[in-house]
């Protein structure tokens, strides 16, 4: 099945007023290295970039992101009035604003796994990266989803992956699937700022495909293993090591234990 290009004309005309008057230029690259790395660069408040396929697309902890043709890959420039004060939750409400768009193009029994990747069945299907820009109050989200990819043999990806064009009876057209997650993340972004923990904890339980689950973190120089106890107070991971121990995790490579 072929893909249309991605076009930013037809991505604006899909999107509501109030969105599109959020947004700035969408910037469409026929391949780039990074479009976290271009908007860190080059763009301004409310840019999008997108990219046909990325050469040095990356994850956390500088892994590569595996960036063929087929996919979406999208960074989105925002810039708050001040630091949000829950600004370590920023991955989190990414994730779930793109979990309900992907719900609205009809996925079921896709999740969420702590702190930025899309899983579905324990395997990928997309991933985000958050960067701060040159202010501390603007930031750079990007996006990565499997779609339809052109797998490179050569270069095998090193985890259980899925894409769209398997799970969907209907594969929606990427200029309209970017339409919808941006009517989702935009909103989720302006509201923001006044971010609660307690109110936003439902939407991220009923998605987290950690929880209840024996993990590995690790996190700097120390791994851990035990079973993952949800979020506490302040977003970070919680972790229960066998001798009944509980950890909280900022930031961490998580992995499951099957």
């Amino acid at each position: 099945m072929s893909l249309n290009p991605l076009d930013a004309e037809a991505i604006r005309a899909s999107l509501s007023p109030t969105v599109a008057a959020a947004l700035g230029p969408i910037q469409v690259f026929r391949q780039l290295d990074s479009t976290n790395c271009w908007l860190l660069e080059q763009g301004r408040s409310g840019d999008v970039c997108l990219a046909e396929a990325q050469t040095a697309g990356r994850g956390r902890y500088g892994k590569r992101w595996q960036s063929p043709e087929g996919n979406i890959y999208c960074s989105l420039r925002w810039h708050f009035d001040t630091v949000p004060p829950q600004f370590g939750c920023l991955s989190l409400v990414t994730g779930v604003a793109l979990a309900q768009a992907l719900e609205q193009v009809g996925l079921t029994g896709h999740g969420l796994k702590w702190p930025n990747d899309l899983w579905h069945q324990d395997r990928k299907l997309g991933g985000i990266l958050i960067q701060t820009a040159d202010v501390p109050s603007q930031v750079v989200i990007g996006i990565g989803l499997n779609v339809q990819m052109a797998v490179d043999t050569e270069t095998p990806i090193d985890q259980p992956w899925c894409q769209l064009s398997d799970l969907l009876a209907f594969l929606p057209d990427r200029n309209h699937l970017l339409g919808v997650m941006l009517e989702q993340l935009v909103p989720a972004l302006q509201r923001f700022p006044a971010f609660s923990l307690p109110a936003f904890l439902p939407e991220w339980e009923r998605r987290d495909v950690l929880n209840g689950r024996r993990i590995r973190a690790l996190s700097g120089h120390d791994t851990l293993t035990g079973v993952a106890m949800g979020l506490d107070s302040r977003g970070w991971l919680r972790l229960r090591d066998p001798s009944g121990r509980e950890h909280a995790f900022s930031s961490a490579d998580v992995s499951i234990k099957l």
